[in-house]
């Protein structure tokens, strides 16, 4: 480990990194695509090295979304285990816990099953047994046929839980709260826009709306999903939200005017 090796030993190491960085930092210029979520990634572990907690938490996260969104499932699982190891050296379990769970699905998904056991094996305490598969379950993941709603079942996306954890942490103003998590779960989601509608006694509120494009948004309105006179609002499909209230069951459309029993909805 490099903060046990002697001081000059850590300095001609810091040395080497730099350089290397420099490099990298060229190759992500040109094709950021290709190398921008591997010098963040290493950018993260140099900030850790150098004590630098905060900007090694948000290096961590840049590098996990970078690489999920130019498609390096094996450099996200890494990205989300190294982040979960720089999280339980911190002393935030429950944070290493959900990062930890990330990168053994992150393996799986990819196929890297011996890698997902050895996670198993070496951090018992952050992987319940619950995210063992059995064979069946790992003939999926390792199938060439898998699919997101697949591995969804073995799975959760904890991103946007993680990021909703810190807002909750620094936010204690009920608004500014709203904004931050509709923002988060327009963004985890890649919505347009994004409503929060809550029961109350007397139906169905929305209680915040967020557009992306305009980066408006609006809190605190508790406005009824019909408009006066019982008429539905025209940016919400109320058969819809009636239906995922009284089921409790997620809805997702590809095509909501051409599939769904949801297609006459305005």
């Amino acid at each position: 480990m490099l903060r046990e090796s002697p001081k000059a030993e850590q300095r001609r190491f810091l040395r080497i990194i730099t350089g290397n960085q420099k490099k990298m930092r060229t190759w992500a210029r040109h094709a950021p695509m290709n190398y921008l979520h591997r010098f963040s990634l290493v950018e993260a572990e140099r900030h850790r090295v150098l004590g630098h907690t905060t900007k090694a938490r948000d290096l961590y996260d840049q590098a996990i979304a970078l690489a999920r969104e130019h498609n390096y499932p094996h450099e996200e699982a890494l990205a989300y285990e190294l982040a979960a190891k720089f999280y339980l050296a911190t002393g935030k379990q429950h944070v290493a816990r959900a990062y930890m769970q990330e990168a053994w699905s992150g393996y799986a998904h990819w196929g890297a099953m011996a890698k997902a056991r050895d996670l198993e094996a070496c951090h018992p305490q952050l992987l319940p047994k619950t995210m063992t598969m059995t064979a069946s379950e790992t003939a999926i993941v390792t199938s060439t046929t898998v699919t997101t709603s697949q591995l969804s079942r073995i799975s959760l996306d904890v991103v946007s839980v993680m990021k909703a954890l810190q807002s909750l942490s620094s936010e204690i103003v009920l608004d500014k709260l709203l904004e931050k998590l509709m923002a988060i779960v327009m963004e985890n989601a890649g919505a347009q826009q994004g409503f929060l509608v809550l029961q109350h006694d007397s139906g169905l509120l929305i209680q915040a709306h967020g557009v992306v494009e305009t980066g408006d948004m609006v809190v605190l309105q508790a406005l009824p999903i019909r408009e006066e006179h019982g008429k539905p609002s025209p940016a919400l499909p109320t058969a819809l939200l009636h239906y995922v209230a009284r089921t409790k069951e997620p809805v997702v459309l590809h095509d909501a005017s051409h599939e769904g029993p949801f297609i006459t909805e305005p």
